[in-house]
Formats: C-alpha cells, sequence, structure tokens
C-alpha cells in the first residue's frame, strides 16, 4: 500500500508509530507519522505500546548499563517481554529507522548481537539475542552488552491538534472543532478552510457541473448545505496547500480517507459555482469552462 505523505508529514507503517519526546516534562507520546517541524523531538519507535528510543546508548557492563536512563521520561533497561516484541516486530521497526534515517533523523536498527535486560541471577543477568531471539544468560561484567533503552511515562494521547478545525456532523448538524479525537473518526466530515468547510476528499470521478449541482441539492438537510465552491476558496487553497495537506496526511495516518489538495489547477480542472454564462462557469485559474464536460469536485458544506 502506497502510504500518502506531505512535505512535512510522513506517515508509518503499522504496528510502529513514533514517540516525541516533551522538552519541558520529559514525558512521551506517539503519533502514527514522523512530523519534520518536531524532528528534535523525536526520541524513538513505539510497538504494541513500548517505546524504544531510535538510537543505541553506549555499551558497558551490566551494572553500569542498569543505571542509565532518563528519569523524566522513566526511560530504563527493557525486561526480557519487552526484547522479545521488539524481535517478533524487528522488520517494521528496521523500515521505520530507515525512514527516520531517509529523513535526515539519527536512528539506528537492532545489531545482530545480544542485548542486556533487567532481568538478572546473581552475578548473570538475562540477555536476549537479536539475531535469533533466544535468551541466554552473561556474566554482568562483560563490558560490550548491546543496550537500547525503553520509555515509560507517557503522556494521554487522546487530542491531536492540528493546524485547523475539524468539522463533525453531530444531530445532524455542522460541528467545527479544534483538533482530532480519533474516537470521533465516524463523524468526521472535513476540515475548515478560512469561512469555508471544505469535505476531506473528492468525488470519486469527474462530474459534469450538472451532475454536481444535483449531487449536492440531494446531500442538503434541514441544517447542512452542500454546495460547489466558488472561485475565492480556491485562492485561499493555493495559499494554504502545504498546510492543508500537512492536515490531511495527519488524517489519513489514522486511517481516514483523504485526498490532498492541488495548490496549482492549471493541470486539473475543478468545478466552482461561478457561473458565467448558462453553459459556463468559471474555472478555479478563471478560464470558461462548458458546464456539460466533466471535471473533478471538491463540495464545501455551511450551516443552513
Amino acid at each position: 500500500m502506497v502510504t500518502k505523505h506531505s512535505k512535512r508529514i510522513w506517515p508509518v507503517n503499522n504496528p510502529c508509530m513514533i514517540v516525541y519526546r516533551d522538552i519541558l516534562t520529559g514525558a512521551l507520546s506517539f503519533r502514527p507519522y514522523v512530523d519534520l517541524s518536531k524532528k528534535n523531538s523525536i526520541w524513538g519507535i513505539a510497538m504494541d505500546g513500548i517505546f524504544f528510543k531510535k538510537t543505541h546508548d553506549l555499551d558497558d557492563c551490566w551494572t553500569r548499563a542498569i543505571l542509565k536512563g532518563d528519569a523524566r521520561s522513566n526511560s530504563k533497561m527493557p525486561t526480557t517481554t519487552e526484547l522479545d516484541v521488539a524481535f517478533y516486530h524487528k522488520k517494521a521497526f528496521s523500515e521505520t529507522v530507515e525512514l527516520l534515517k531517509s529523513l535526515k533523523i539519527p536512528a539506528e536498527d537492532w545489531r545482530g548481537g545480544w542485548y542486556w535486560s533487567s532481568e538478572d541471577d546473581g552475578d548473570k543477568a538475562v540477555v536476549i539475542n537479536m539475531a535469533d531471539g533466544k535468551p541466554s544468560l552473561a556474566n554482568k561484567d562483560m563490558p560490550n552488552g548491546y543496550l537500547r533503552l525503553v520509555g515509560h511515562k507517557i503522556k494521554k494521547n487522546d487530542f491531536v491538534n492540528l493546524h485547523y478545525p475539524l468539522v463533525y456532523i453531530v444531530d445532524g448538524e455542522l460541528e467545527p472543532t479544534l483538533g482530532f479525537y480519533p474516537e470521533r473518526r465516524d463523524t468526521l466530515w472535513g476540515i475548515q478552510v478560512n469561512k469555508y468547510f471544505m469535505r476531506l476528499t473528492n468525488e470519486a470521478k469527474q462530474l459534469t457541473w450538472y451532475e454536481a449541482d444535483s449531487i449536492a441539492m440531494a446531500s442538503c438537510t434541514k441544517k447542512i448545505k452542500v454546495k460547489l465552491p466558488p472561485c475565492a476558496f480556491f485562492e485561499f487553497i493555493k495559499k494554504e496547500a502545504d498546510d492543508i495537506n500537512d492536515t490531511l496526511a495527519i488524517l489519513g495516518a489514522y486511517g481516514i480517507e483523504t485526498d490532498f489538495v492541488d495548490p496549482v489547477f492549471n493541470c486539473t480542472t475543478y468545478l466552482t459555482s461561478n457561473e458565467l454564462r448558462r453553459d459556463c462557469f468559471e474555472t478555479p485559474d478563471h478560464y470558461a469552462a462548458k458546464k456539460n464536460f466533466a471535471y473533478w469536485c471538491r463540495f464545501i458544506a455551511e450551516k443552513a
């Protein structure tokens, strides 16, 4: 499956997520995408709710390695169970590391050797070999054990802050809301761009002006008016396309169907509500186009 990305937002494939560290509190949060505007806050990669640091700490003996970590993010040496999860998802982890590296973000793949765990037995510690996933015992004074920390101080991730308000349909009415609540995804209709409520997707196929007008009329309710956008709407799109597409890419990373907006319209023509004559409308780039030809369509809505 091809994953859509914008200039700043790069979705990652399940089961991995990107872990961000709050600069002030040290708490960790996770998102299903890389946000390049926050690249300096990227701390690690999450799998099955376990937050692994994206780079190794210095190789050391167990007695010194067990003391390493960060109290603010509560990061510490992993358990054998956590390392087992890492081995199970090793391929997905590697793919995410490669994505981060391609975006100039430091990240390291698992090495083909054994890693310290926090579990021990006397003067020996339990280690997991990332080449085959098998556990064994190693002397704690061995100086060359690999160490990758696991973070445990996690911020609640219910709310996703976005550049534009989203528009939900609640009790048959349009409800603009700041940010995204994943549990409300089934009622999400669009995003608010300036004064316009824009649908998340284009129509599935090109339509004539008459077909689109008929669909818009049929989609209206007592409280919602669906219509074709005016040319002025596309002027905002041209100016704000990068930010709009970032928002759409974030929603797409959560599995929501979206279509990016086109910052230029000289290659692709969209229907508008601006009528020039009975048989013509004005295109976003201000040309006359026949209403009985098929074009792309992106509906907007307003409160009736």
